[in-house]
């Protein structure tokens, strides 16, 4: 696993049989990484938000979370709120983290009524517990529980 600044990188490398060797069963040859996932993440409220897969990640839920903007001040409202509201969900499953982290913002509406917006903020993603001494690496790279 390597750190890069806001997100991770894995490389998966495959392991077989060497060629040369007979049947020892403890030679080796290495092949060519195959698999390198990189992941942007955040973290809010002590829950780790990544846009993307982790390999060690135990599923439990998909969940989908929506802040409403039906003739109402949403436009005042961020991503964050939407992280915060998830967050309470997570943890209610027992979980730690969001893997496949989606967001954004759609119109509820196509009118407009005296300066009320009609947006609706979303949040989708998958509840997950990493194992704790991932989670940690995690939070610690980034140097915040916030």
């Amino acid at each position: 696993m390597v750190h890069k600044k806001n997100a991770i990188i894995f490389a998966k490398i495959m392991m077989k049989p060497a060629q040369n060797m007979g049947n020892h069963a403890s030679s080796y040859d290495i092949e060519e990484t195959v698999e390198v996932i990189h992941m942007h993440y955040s973290i809010v409220d002590g829950v780790i938000f990544i846009e993307g897969f982790h390999p060690q990640a135990r599923l439990i839920k998909d969940i989908e979370v929506k802040i409403r903007g039906s003739f109402s001040q949403t436009h005042l409202e961020c991503l964050n709120d939407v992280k915060k509201k998830m967050a309470i969900e997570v943890r209610k499953l027992k979980g730690n983290c969001v893997i496949n982290f989606e967001h954004g913002q759609k119109s509820t509406s196509p009118i407009t009524f005296m300066g009320m917006d009609t947006i609706m903020w979303f949040g989708r993603g998958t509840v997950a517990v990493l194992p704790e001494d991932v989670a940690c690496e995690l939070i610690a790279e980034k140097g915040s529980y916030k």
